[in-house]
């Protein structure tokens, strides 16, 4: 259970501070479906990641808070925490459940 929960406050100290994304030691990747619909779309998405605390057992049954369901208009998009190369390194991903 401790491996859980550390992961769980590592992606969401992370999450929560923005730290992803170009300039830091945690990616986002962006896929495809999500570049269609556009810079200001994938910015409020980033947005979103930050302050998002919908982790249900549903979305997120190992309590790890690596995946998560958000919304642009009508299009849901999920994103998707990983382990990175280093240690407490996080890949985070922007995608259509379609592209999972």
């Amino acid at each position: 259970m401790a491996k859980i929960s550390h992961t769980a406050e590592t992606n969401d100290k992370i999450r929560q501070a923005g730290d992803f994304g170009p300039g830091t030691q945690n990616p986002l990747h962006v896929t495809p479906g999500v570049q269609a619909l556009g810079d200001d779309a994938i910015a409020a998405l980033y947005t979103d990641i930050m302050t998002y605390n919908q982790f249900t057992p549903d979305i997120d049954p190992s309590g790890q808070h690596d995946l998560g369901v958000l919304h642009f208009g009508d299009v849901e998009v999920w994103f998707k925490i990983d382990p990175g190369s280093a240690p407490d390194s996080r890949v985070f991903t922007l995608l259509l459940p379609e592209e999972y």
